[in-house]
């Protein structure tokens, strides 16, 4: 299992959820995500990135 080790939220709920939606991602877009450095705190933010990498 790969580690989102973007996550940086406070509630082990929210950061379960996070890694719960990390994990169903392609393994090529998580790369992008952990390599972006960009810091995320919630399952939307992980959403929007997500998306973002997919369009651009």
């Amino acid at each position: 299992m790969a580690t989102a080790n973007c996550i940086h939220c406070g509630n082990p709920q929210e950061a379960e959820k996070m890694q719960q939606y990390f994990n169903t991602l392609p393994t090529n877009l998580q790369e992008t995500i952990k390599q972006s450095g960009i810091e995320l705190h919630n399952e939307q933010e992980l959403k929007n990135c997500a998306e973002h990498f997919l369009h651009n």
